[in-house]
């Protein structure tokens, strides 16, 4: 009883020493952490708007606008940033959206799903089917069957939440 007792001892040591290792190196690394993760964000910007130079982000409760400008400070347009949670986990989407409130492009900014669904919708063939459609569009009736219909779903879902947000906007 008492082996059990010390063995039990000495992994609640050891235990505690990892955790509080993982807690001082996360505490470390944090701000190199979020600056990453606002440098990968921003180079999908300039994937949506090449001519990308600068940006003014605007948060709002569930979605941020992000003004996109060029190198002579012209507004090329906005980039919209939005999430929701399914079953399979959770999706950031960026749409971008030009002068003529057209859709330019969506990108995903997370897409934390299983990754043989992820696949699915993270590619130009799904992704490519809201590009040139207006923000005034209804996106309910989109074709989400790709194979990954959750994670077809909520992006969807979240473009026409975006969309409908811009008009609102505009």
């Amino acid at each position: 009883m008492k082996n059990k007792l010390l063995i039990g001892l000495k992994l609640f040591v050891i235990a505690a020493l990892s955790g509080l290792a993982l807690y001082g190196v996360n505490e470390l690394t944090e701000d190199t952490i979020i600056e990453n993760r606002i440098k990968r964000e921003e180079a999908k910007y300039a994937l949506i708007f090449p001519d990308y130079y600068r940006n003014e982000k605007t948060p709002d409760e569930g979605i941020t606008q992000i003004a996109i400008y060029d190198e002579e400070d012209n507004l090329l347009g906005y980039i919209y940033s939005a999430g929701a949670n399914n079953d399979y986990g959770s999706i950031t989407v960026l749409v971008g959206v030009n002068d003529m409130n057209e859709i330019v492009k969506v990108e995903f900014a997370s897409l934390n799903q299983t990754p043989s669904y992820a696949s699915k919708v993270n590619n130009d063939s799904f992704l490519g089917r809201f590009v040139g459609n207006s923000t005034s569009d209804s996106y309910l009736d989109f074709d989400v069957k790709v194979g990954a219909t959750y994670s077809a779903t909520t992006t969807r879902d979240l473009v026409e939440f975006i969309s409908k947000y811009h008009e609102g906007v505009e």
